[in-house]
């Protein structure tokens, strides 16, 4: 149930905040979203040691390979996160895989934000078993009055 309820809430909630968007290639399906982490439910942020606050930003990355079913199936993935803001200043975070008993993964990661930051992020992931690496640019702007 758990489990259900983090998939619900990092992909669904945050909609009205920031969509989650993908990018296929090479086989392989990247979801990413951005959101704050106030988002967050209290129990799930309780529950993945993720604190809760309308000052802290958070990503995360999936990555999933259809298998011969046509089924999408989590892929584990070397993740790198580039992220500036408009004044080129470095935003650094750590990033935390999470897998589920259910066979999800995810890459999370969580970081300061101010009202009005635009932060700027380059996404490098190296697919498990893949030699390509995808590179995913996109920049968001943060309110947190």
């Amino acid at each position: 149930m758990k489990n259900i309820l983090l998939v619900l809430v990092i992909v669904f909630l945050p909609l009205h905040v920031s969509a989650e968007e993908s990018l296929s290639q090479d086989g392989f399906d990247f979801h990413y979203n951005v959101f704050p982490t106030l988002s967050l439910t209290k129990d799930v942020a309780k529950n993945y040691k993720i604190k809760r606050s309308n000052k802290r930003g958070m990503v995360n990355i999936s990555v999933t390979k259809n298998n011969d079913k046509g089924l999408a199936k989590a892929v584990e993935a070397e993740v790198i996160f580039m992220v500036k803001n408009l004044y080129g200043q470095d935003k650094t975070f750590d990033v935390r895989k999470i897998s589920e008993n259910d066979g999800a993964i995810y890459y999370i990661g969580t970081f300061p934000i101010s009202n009005g930051e635009t932060l700027n992020f380059n996404v490098y992931i190296t697919p498990s078993g893949s030699q390509k690496q995808a590179h995913i640019k996109f920049n968001r702007e943060f309110f947190t009055d």
